[in-house]
């Protein structure tokens, strides 16, 4: 008898869209795959740093607003000048 290959289904991951908002909103026009949720604002966490680093010393408020496939806002994730060291 033959050995049976393991079944396997390929699942898509959700997609998240990550716009920098700042009183004008910056539209991600590709987003990314996550694996859910929590992933995706970790994402935005990631985005929000960069974006820091790159463009330190601004006092105006900005955020990267996690956008589920379907439009819908799930988070929000402050940019803050990071302190030297982390």
């Amino acid at each position: 008898m033959e050995p049976v290959a393991p079944f396997h289904v390929d699942i898509p991951m959700p997609h998240y869209f990550f716009d920098v908002k700042n009183g004008h909103r910056l539209i991600d026009p590709a987003g990314v795959d996550c694996a859910n949720d929590d992933d995706a604002k970790r994402h935005a966490e990631f985005i929000a740093d960069q974006i820091a680093m790159d463009l330190p010393h601004r006092t105006d408020k900005r955020v990267v607003a996690v956008m589920d496939e379907n439009g819908r806002e799930i988070a929000t994730v402050d940019v803050r000048e990071k302190s030297v060291g982390g």
